[in-house]
């Protein structure tokens, strides 16, 4: 409920530049036993302090069931709404009101945002603050975070363009096409392979370059080459020495991949065989990438790779 009980108390809209802003205000007099509803439309173009509900008459309350403030402009709008009682401004809400957006505030609602087609958008109301999904400069467009699932897109509900959501697998999914349930999209993952991963006791990833850690390599490999046939792979060494043979760095898919190093110096491969080749990429492979990595080849190097 938003009262105005003294007859110098407004309803006042803050704007601070130059967008078409529209306002519809809707309100209930009483006095004794007596109740009189009104509203007023006001338009607003310029930045400044805009009485919206004016003040009520003596022994008169004005309780204002319903604010619309709509921006008709091209551009996000900085509003805020805030209650004069002739002596004191107290400040209800300011916001970032973007282009074809709508703040409303209802009478036993409270305040909510409505996108340019009516949908009522997902906000955080903050220290009397709410804030729009609107962006900064650059990243303007309408997103919102409207939930979980556990596992792919929604498959029931009502969606915007924007909208996204976080399985409890890990995967983010954003809604390319408005609807019930809308199109969904989700970047395919990035699948993660360290050496580390496959240490044992009877084979553990010694990071001194004194033990071999073939097998540590050789078990990351089989699971990495499983999983890249679609690409999007990535191995992870850590800081240290590792010792490995020529030959365990086979890729078998010709499908994107890197090997990325902790820095040169940091990680560092040490090949312990002059024969063979260290890395070998598959026929036709495109896109491998080797950054933040030293390799090293002990004896006397094997000049065909």
């Amino acid at each position: 409920m938003i009262l105005l009980s003294a007859t110098t108390a407004l309803l006042q809209l803050v704007t601070a530049s130059t967008q078409a802003i529209a306002v519809q205000a809707s309100w209930v007099d009483s006095s004794s036993s007596t109740y009189t509803p009104n509203d007023l439309n006001t338009a607003i173009s310029t930045a400044t302090t805009t009485p919206i509900v004016g003040s009520p008459a003596a022994s008169t309350q004005r309780n204002i069931k319903f604010v619309n403030i709509r921006n008709t402009g091209s551009a996000s709008e900085q509003i805020t709404l805030q209650h004069y009682d002739g002596t004191t401004t107290a400040p209800l809400w300011s916001l970032s009101l973007p282009a074809g957006y709508s703040f409303t505030y209802e009478d036993g609602v409270g305040p909510y945002l409505t996108d340019s087609t009516g949908a009522k958008v997902a906000s955080q109301i903050t220290n009397g603050a709410i804030f729009a999904p609107s962006g900064i400069t650059g990243a303007t467009a309408a997103s919102r975070y409207v939930g979980g699932t556990t596992s792919g897109a929604p498959t029931a509900g009502t969606f915007n363009v924007g909208d996204f959501v976080v399985a409890e697998n890990g995967r983010h999914w954003t809604c390319v096409s408005a609807g019930t349930p809308g199109q969904w999209t989700s970047s395919p993952d990035i699948n993660i392979f360290r050496p580390g991963d496959y240490s044992t006791v009877a084979n553990p990833l010694d990071p001194t370059g004194t033990n071999d850690c073939s097998a540590c390599f050789t078990a990351m490999m089989t699971a990495f080459n499983a999983a890249n046939a679609s690409g999007r792979c990535v191995i992870q060494i850590p800081p240290g020495v590792f010792k490995i043979q020529s030959g365990v760095l086979a890729f078998t898919a010709a499908t994107p991949a890197a090997i990325l190093g902790a820095g040169q110096g940091v990680s560092v491969l040490l090949c312990n065989s002059t024969t063979g080749n260290f890395i070998q990429c598959a026929s036709g492979s495109d896109q491998f990438q080797i950054r933040g990595l030293a390799i090293y080849q002990s004896g006397t190097p094997n000049t065909a790779g």
